[in-house]
């Protein structure tokens, strides 16, 4: 709802379902898109926490393009507009410490792009930590591993080094010192370079 507008909902949950059922799956995309765009419109440049459902709408928009064997220019572009918004969520999910809601909308996130895609890459780290943070320690270094080989086969090496200080965050137990001091130093270093301040505040 928003103020100065009409607002409209189902009589009952069923009606809805039953709708929702009757439409086909080339509507259902071309509406989840629609709304996508009427309620970016309407959030502007208000408060983010829109962007958890603008991204559901895109992501179920991409869903049923990819079912109907329509992933073209136009339906990449949707997977990457819902995994940005998703992983955004995310992690401002992991930053609250909502970890279910974490692991949820950064699976949902990289799941949308190419393995290869940079900002695959980058939500791996967020998604390695909050997985460490749940105790799916394996898991959490499998993703981690993953996101620092891509980004090195990229030359990446601002998320490269991204990558290699999320196994730190987000791998608990016996400290290798040096190991962690050449680390953070090489990161520094690193994002010295690409005048990135996030990155150095986590390496310091």
């Amino acid at each position: 709802r928003f103020a100065g507008e009409d607002a409209f909902r189902f009589g009952h949950i069923l009606i809805r379902d039953a709708a929702y059922a009757g439409t086909t799956k080339e509507l259902r995309a071309e509406l989840h898109e629609r709304f996508a765009g009427w309620l970016e419109g309407r959030a502007g440049d208000g408060p983010a926490e829109s962007d958890e459902v603008v991204g559901y709408h895109l992501e179920q928009a991409h869903r049923y393009r990819a079912e109907l064997g329509l992933l073209d220019e136009h339906g990449r572009e949707l997977a990457r507009r819902a995994a940005e918004l998703l992983g955004s969520a995310g992690e401002r999910a992991f930053a609250r410490y909502d970890i279910p809601a974490a692991l949820s909308l950064l699976s949902r996130a990289t799941a949308l792009l190419d393995a290869d895609d940079p900002v695959r890459v980058e939500l791996l780290v967020p998604l390695g930590e909050a997985l460490g943070e749940a105790g799916q320690v394996d898991r959490a270094t499998a993703v981690l591993d993953e996101s620092q080989e891509r980004a090195t086969s990229r030359g990446d090496e601002r998320l490269a080094a991204v990558a290699r200080l999320g196994r730190w965050f987000a791998v608990r137990g016996e400290y290798d010192v040096e190991a962690s001091l050449r680390d953070g130093r090489e990161a520094v270093e690193g994002f010295e370079r690409h005048d990135d301040r996030r990155g150095l505040s986590r390496a310091w």
